[in-house]
């Protein structure tokens, strides 16, 4: 006879995050849920921020769904996002950040 385990752990980091539109004071992202959500239903995604005047990682906003807009950004700086899912259990591992953007309107590559 054979026991089976179930391993229940904090969910895996979300895939693919996107900006999908820049204007002056804010960015709206989308992103893939995780392959992984730790056996236990992913309950919310923390969104943050590449802070431009300190370059430390800062809480933007959450969604319950894998798509947000994230608001009251400084017009012209440059940002970079990331997405934490969050499960019953913990916070995963961040996903790997977006490209830079600029909030004037435009993308800028890096």
């Amino acid at each position: 006879m054979t026991d089976r385990f179930s391993f229940i752990d904090v969910p895996g980091a979300p895939r693919d995050p996107k900006v999908e539109s820049v204007s002056d004071e804010s960015v709206e992202l989308s992103w893939h849920a995780p392959e992984d959500d730790g056996g236990s239903f992913i309950t919310n995604y923390l969104i943050e921020k590449l802070d431009p005047d300190t370059g430390k990682w800062v809480k933007a906003a959450t969604s319950r769904s894998p798509r947000c807009t994230v608001e009251n950004l400084l017009p012209n700086k440059p940002y970079q996002f990331r997405i934490i899912a969050q499960n019953n259990h913990g916070s995963g591992q961040p996903s790997e950040p977006t490209k830079t953007v600029q909030t004037n309107g435009k993308i800028r590559l890096t």
